[in-house]
């Protein structure tokens, strides 16, 4: 009788073993989905808090042009945005930057071009942009708007944005 008991006692505890071994699989298992979701939706709703970042300079910068002068220096008023956001910001004549805080080898990146891409999407279309954009072999978090003349026809475009890396 006591040999079947201890037969028994160890039945139970290798049992107990292999439950209690599950267990902490599952915990396991359980912590590293909890943590994965956790990151996806901080970075969602990073990325979406940055993007909304973008939109409100693209809208700052608009509103500061039309209550601009024509003779105010547009660099600084861009350098000033800049300061107060935290954004990379740029007016386009019509596909070339005319006026920007981006810079590339320690100088401000004017005359550059718009990529064809966005050309057809701003400038040909006339619709706004916000997204990722690659920008002087840089990925940028960006909003573009595109801007227009007395007669309503698209002649530019503006641009605000943070470098991925820097959002990252």
């Amino acid at each position: 009788m006591e040999k079947i008991q201890q037969a028994n006692g160890k039945k139970y505890r290798r049992i107990g073993k292999k439950v209690g071994n599950m267990v902490v699989i599952m915990q396991m298992v359980s912590v590293f989905f909890a943590v994965a979701v956790c990151v996806v939706m901080f970075r969602s709703l990073t990325t979406t808090m940055l993007k909304q970042r973008c939109t409100n300079g693209t809208n700052m910068l608009a509103y500061l042009l039309s209550q601009a002068v024509e003779e105010e220096d547009r660099t600084q008023l861009l350098d000033n945005l800049k300061n107060l956001m935290g954004c990379e910001f740029t007016i386009f004549e019509g596909d070339t930057r005319a006026y920007t805080t981006v810079i590339q080898n320690g100088q401000r990146a004017v005359g550059t071009k718009l990529s064809s891409g966005l050309s057809s999407t701003v400038l040909q279309k006339g619709n706004s942009y916000v997204g990722k954009a690659r920008i002087l072999d840089e990925e940028y978090l960006c909003s573009y708007v595109p801007t227009r003349d007395a007669d309503g026809k698209v002649n530019g475009l503006i641009f605000a944005g943070i470098s991925s890396a820097e959002a990252s």
